[in-house]
């Protein structure tokens, strides 16, 4: 799944609750999908960390600077918006039962506890070593496999 790119800025808030007043009166046929947005982006935002999160990703680009200013502004978004059926129920549901399946919980408990930066590399150097050194390769198929 990707989401694009959304950037936060001063005038943001303004503009989707016009956005959201626009489409829950003169709309027909749009399903909601805006406020339906909004209210996909508002699960995934709580709390400051959960913006930071989204920043570091790439899905939110914060020009407010204040992560918690950011999550606050989606908080009082949906509490002022109706609420249409979800646009986006489908992945809910998939990235639910996705993640209530056992072997993938822990997958992702170990690939951020055990697989990440400097400790995976810690792990693999010495057996990544003993192979180089240990196979019949070339030298000059052994560099190109370093580079």
């Amino acid at each position: 799944m990707k989401i694009p790119t959304l950037t936060i800025d001063d005038d943001t808030e303004s503009f989707f609750r016009n956005i959201s007043v626009y489409e829950q009166f003169f709309s027909i046929g749009a399903n909601g999908r805006f406020i339906n947005y909004l209210k996909f982006m508002n699960c995934l935002i709580n709390t400051a960390e959960d913006v930071e999160l989204l920043c570091e990703n790439k899905i939110l680009h914060n020009c407010l600077g204040d992560e918690e200013v950011v999550a606050n502004m989606f908080n009082r978004l949906r509490d002022s918006i109706a609420l249409p059926p979800n646009f986006y129920g489908d992945i809910f549901h998939n990235v639910n039962e996705y993640w209530d399946r056992p072997r993938n919980r822990w997958m992702t408990n170990l690939g951020q506890n055990y697989f990440n930066g400097c400790t995976f590399s810690a792990y693999t150097y010495p057996a990544d070593t003993k192979l180089v050194f240990s196979s019949s390769l070339s030298p000059e198929v052994i560099i190109i496999m370093a580079s």
